[in-house]
């Protein structure tokens, strides 16, 4: 090829290129849901390659229009879920000992972009590769009945949250009449809003309980993360492996208008740390039904209130041999509140 045709070769791939800047694959920018500008968008020009998609790649927006994102797997930390159908959104949250927190992941598909979020539980908003000890958040922690802060999802459920318990996953050194107990307790302290604060009114939610279901919950292990599945309309709690320390994870789906959550699923840790009542010389234990409580909390919409308000039952580390967490602080109370008001 002599200069001239290699100088014209050249310019030819310049302008394609120049090209492909203005002009996005699958249509104009006129495409985009109304509302969102390209600036938000990570990357509109492309899409996440094959394999699970780091919720990072996702955090500013990812347009529908250009990429087959529903079903696809979004990983952070030790937690993945699976993109939900437009207008829908999932989110895991889950609590650990001291030594393993836990990542809380949250997706939604609205207006025609998928989001990701994800934060570590020690702190809001933020990925922290290592908190404060569980000793120094104590210390540095109002007492509960003085602590208001809580977070919130935005939407709750609008019917009654009926659910069942899969029997067959109990683990052997438990009774299964025993262990649903303390989980429907676990319930009826956050629908109830149980508490020593000496607080005023009941918040107005509810649920059925379903009885013994064959199904298990919808989620799983996956590579070494907990995996919450597709988009589902069934709420099972049962038992299974989890990634490090942690004792509780919650799945939970909501729907087109971004506010009715349709489903949460809920796997405990059935290793020996989970007890129904504390030994004598107690060390290194959890309690159920304080667990349960916690969990629930998350089925019905709040999440971790962040670093330094340790000693409120959604805190994200779950205190060795104490059943605090059973009874709500102030700011668990006003949560439900926020969420359902008072009955």
């Amino acid at each position: 090829m002599n200069l001239r045709s290699l100088s014209k070769v050249r310019r030819i791939g310049v302008l394609f290129c120049a090209l492909a800047v203005v002009i996005p694959l699958g249509g104009s920018a006129t495409d985009l849901p109304p509302g969102v500008e390209t600036a938000k968008l990570a990357n509109p020009l492309s899409c996440p390659g094959s394999g699970p998609i780091s919720a990072a790649s996702l955090a500013s927006g990812v347009s529908t229009s250009r990429c087959a994102l529903v079903g696809r797997v979004v990983v952070s930390g030790d937690v993945s879920v699976a993109v939900p159908p437009a207008g829908g959104g999932v989110a895991a949250s889950g609590v650990g000992t001291p030594s393993s927190p836990g990542t809380s992941l949250r997706v939604t598909n609205v207006k025609g972009v998928v989001t990701a979020t994800s934060e570590s539980s020690t702190s809001a908003g933020t990925v922290a590769k290592q908190g404060p000890t569980p000793q120094t958040q104590l210390a540095g922690s109002s007492p509960p009945c003085r602590d208001g802060a809580f977070r919130q999802q935005g939407h709750d459920w609008k019917i009654s949250l009926r659910w069942g318990y899969h029997q067959a996953s109990t683990p052997r050194r438990m009774k299964a009449s025993h262990a649903v107990e303390q989980i429907r307790l676990g319930l009826s302290n956050i629908r109830d809003g149980q508490d020593n604060c000496g607080l005023n009114g009941r918040p107005d939610a509810s649920s059925r309980y379903l009885g013994r279901m064959t199904a298990k919950p919808n989620i799983s292990m996956r590579d070494g993360r907990v995996r919450c599945g597709t988009y589902n309309s069934r709420n099972t709690v049962g038992w299974g492996p989890l990634p490090g320390n942690l004792l509780g994870y919650t799945c939970y789906w909501w729907n087109r208008d971004n506010k009715n959550m349709i489903a949460a699923d809920m796997r405990l840790d059935p290793s020996s740390r989970t007890v129904l009542r504390y030994p004598a010389n107690c060390r290194n234990k959890f309690d159920l039904q304080s667990l349960a409580t916690h969990e629930w909390g998350h089925a019905y919409g709040l999440l971790h209130p962040g670093a330094g308000h340790a000693k409120l039952t959604m805190a994200h580390l779950l205190p060795p041999c104490s059943k605090a967490p059973r009874t709500l602080g102030l700011g668990d109370w006003r949560g439900m509140r926020k969420l359902y008001g008072l009955r």
